[in-house]
């Protein structure tokens, strides 16, 4: 999608192709323009509908944590969702289990997959007029430690948080981020590859494109 918030703009047809270019076949993705929607449950539908057309996309309902009412009526809306995507980052709030415990509760009985975004493109970067806060590898692992048993998957991630600490299976870390340390990808694949079974494919696109993160992965670069 798109946002005043971001220079970066994309449709469903770009991403299907991007991807499709690097042999990647199933997108789990939310929507940019969400994030400035009054009505979020609404902005989701829409993005739910323009997404049917490209079988590729999974679509993920996006929402605010710190709107409690509107959380809730999603969750009871989800047919045709692949799951939730929140941003603690974007929508500036602290990624807290006690804070949010009844909506973490109501996903993970309802099997609800749980995508959690920690950050996006560059935060030196970022748009002023988007209030965003970076989300620390401490608040994640506190998060992890207190969430009931669920499918998340964490996005933005620096690596040091995989590759030092012991997490959950049921805990999957998106692999951009790889790309960013001169280092990073060289030190997961020698000493780590053969533990962490819990990596995914990702490129935080368009910030990120999915060539140069194959690449660094791929040792190309």
């Amino acid at each position: 999608g798109k946002s005043s918030y971001f220079d970066h703009a994309v449709d469903c047809r770009n991403l299907v192709e991007a991807a499709a270019h690097c042999g990647v076949d199933t997108l789990f993705a939310a929507d940019l323009s969400v994030l400035e929607s009054a009505d979020r449950v609404a902005a989701n539908e829409e993005f739910k509908i323009e997404a049917k057309y490209f079988p590729a996309i999974k679509p993920l309902a996006a929402v605010n944590l710190i709107n409690r009412q509107d959380c809730l009526r999603q969750l009871e809306n989800m047919e045709g969702f692949a799951g939730i995507w929140i941003s603690p980052y974007c929508d500036n709030y602290k990624l807290d289990y006690d804070s949010f415990r009844e909506f973490f509760d109501l996903c993970a009985q309802r099997k609800i997959f749980v995508w959690i975004n920690t950050a996006l493109s560059d935060y030196r970067f970022r748009c002023k007029k988007l209030h965003s806060r970076v989300v620390s590898t401490a608040e994640i692992a506190e998060f992890i430690r207190q969430a009931p048993e669920n499918h998340y998957t964490f996005q933005g991630v620096n690596m040091p948080l995989v590759m030092h600490q012991t997490m959950p299976e049921y805990c999957r870390w998106e692999c951009s981020r790889l790309s960013d340390g001169e280092y990073s990808a060289e030190h997961l694949l020698r000493d780590k590859m053969g533990d962490v079974h819990n990596l995914c494919w990702g490129s935080e696109y368009p910030f990120r494109e999915y060539d140069a993160v194959k690449s660094v992965l791929s040792g190309k670069l």
